[in-house]
């Protein structure tokens, strides 16, 4: 065979065998390779977790032998998950409205934990914070507010 030839075919192997690698390769998960913002990987750990409630929920209503306490009790978490993300999402848009870049707030039980994205906090910025949130959510919540600079 000619000099032409062998070339051609060692390339064309070469090629061969990546373009094969490259289809054997795992998918690369987007989400885990780009971190993000402080707000944005705690919104996400959140609503990870709030999805799994809302899913095994799913699953207890969906099995034949769940009993009507338990697919109530399960309809009234999902209820209970969706109702707290509403929650969470007006009082982070009272705070963005506030003047504040970014804020992250989670609801347990009877305290809302606000994080809010400011580099020079004053206890005046958390008093106009938890005053705003007091009035949107009401007298039964304690309001617990952090900062962090991005």
């Amino acid at each position: 065979m000619n000099k032409q030839a062998i070339t051609f075919l060692t390339l064309f192997s070469l090629i061969l065998v990546l373009s094969v690698y490259y289809i054997m390769l795992p998918p690369v998960d987007e989400s885990v390779s780009s971190e993000g913002t402080t707000i944005e990987v705690l919104q996400q750990d959140l609503d990870k977790k709030r999805e799994e409630i809302i899913s095994k929920n799913n699953q207890l209503i969906a099995q034949e032998s769940s009993t009507s306490d338990d697919i109530s009790e399960a309809l009234a978490s999902n209820s209970e998950v969706k109702s707290l993300s509403e929650k969470e999402k007006s009082v982070v848009e009272k705070i963005k409205g506030l003047g504040y870049s970014d804020a992250f707030v989670e609801i347990e039980q009877n305290t809302v934990k606000i994080t809010v994205v400011k580099k020079d906090s004053t206890n005046a910025d958390a008093s106009q914070i938890i005053s705003e949130t007091m009035n949107l959510m009401g007298d039964g919540f304690q309001v617990e507010v952090k900062f962090i600079a991005e």
